[in-house]
């Protein structure tokens, strides 16, 4: 873990230190993706997001039926270049608020996330970097039950927000981005290294590989459309293969202006999620995990 951490930052000192490499000027109109940061972006970034979810998770042993949950996940994302366009500081944050097993709702606190990247594009379209993120628990949960069981259920929407709602461990995350531009459409992709240690004894740790694939297409100058697919993959030695990979799958529209960029889309995984749907707040018999969700989001470009 430690030679893929220290390839992912090498990578990014590279970047930013080769005067060779000359940040393209003409990929400014191209698509993007919502949920990947736009990677030679020239200005600071302001992104806010609710997304509104319906999760099933299946009870273990299937001893008894499974849980359901209706989640409202709150987000706020920032991002600004440091030196040109190659280096990057950012941070988010983001919060769950979930209905209990006996009615009422309870606020799931998350994580801060901050990260460091850098990035590099050429001007036939092709961009790539990488970079270091940590995730470190604030501490804020109190001794409530339910919270651990909303936040699994938070966590299964996105694969990489495992990490956002563990109250016991601080992650660092490694990745690398590579990002092809033709034409109208744009292929972007993340893969991110995951390693998770015990705040109570560092010898405990487990690890992650997390990939997102992003496609796009600009319709028109204002409008772009997308779809994405993630995959979480553990790589506990004690976890079964066949647990081991977490799926989800979902599509985008997104609006392009001078000023904001407003974007609606969904996310479901490769089990049932019409059950998930049509079963919104009733008790559900033993079935396989399953989630939809529905983003709202907008994300504001400041100092244009």
């Amino acid at each position: 873990m430690r030679r893929i951490c220290g390839a992912s930052f090498a990578v990014a000192v590279v970047i930013g230190a080769s005067p060779a490499m000359a940040i393209d000027e003409e990929l400014r109109d191209q698509p993007r993706a919502p949920t990947l940061p736009e990677l030679t972006h020239r200005h600071p970034e302001l992104s806010v997001e609710t997304t509104f979810a319906s999760v099933e998770v299946a009870a273990s042993g299937g001893v008894q039926a499974s849980e359901h949950r209706n989640l409202r996940i709150e987000r706020i994302t920032f991002e600004a270049p440091l030196v040109g366009r190659r280096w990057y500081l950012g941070g988010s944050y983001a919060l769950s608020l979930g209905t209990r097993s006996r009615g009422g709702i309870a606020v799931v606190p998350g994580n801060p996330e901050l990260q460091v990247r850098g990035a590099w594009a050429s001007v036939a379209g092709v961009a790539f970097g990488g970079g270091l993120a940590a995730i470190a628990p604030t501490g804020g949960w109190r001794d409530d039950p339910e919270l651990p069981a909303i936040a699994s259920a938070t966590a299964a929407v996105r694969g990489w927000d495992r990490a956002v709602f563990d109250p016991n461990r601080v992650t660092t995350r490694a990745f690398i981005d590579v990002r092809d531009t033709l034409g109208p459409v744009v292929v972007q992709y993340r893969q991110a290294m995951e390693l998770a240690a015990s705040v109570r004894d560092a010898r405990q740790y487990s690890l992650a590989a997390v990939g997102t694939v992003y496609l796009g297409c600009k319709l028109s100058p204002l409008v772009t459309v997308g779809a994405s697919v993630v995959e979480y993959y553990s790589l506990e030695p004690e976890i079964a293969d066949a647990s081991r990979a977490h799926w989800s799958i979902g599509g985008d529209v997104r609006l392009t202006t001078r000023y904001f960029l407003p974007t609606v889309g969904f996310d479901t995984n490769l089990g049932s999620p019409l059950r998930a749907l049509s079963s919104l707040g009733a008790p559900l018999s033993e079935s396989p995990e399953a989630f939809v969700s529905l983003r709202i989001g907008l994300t504001f470009v400041v100092g244009r």
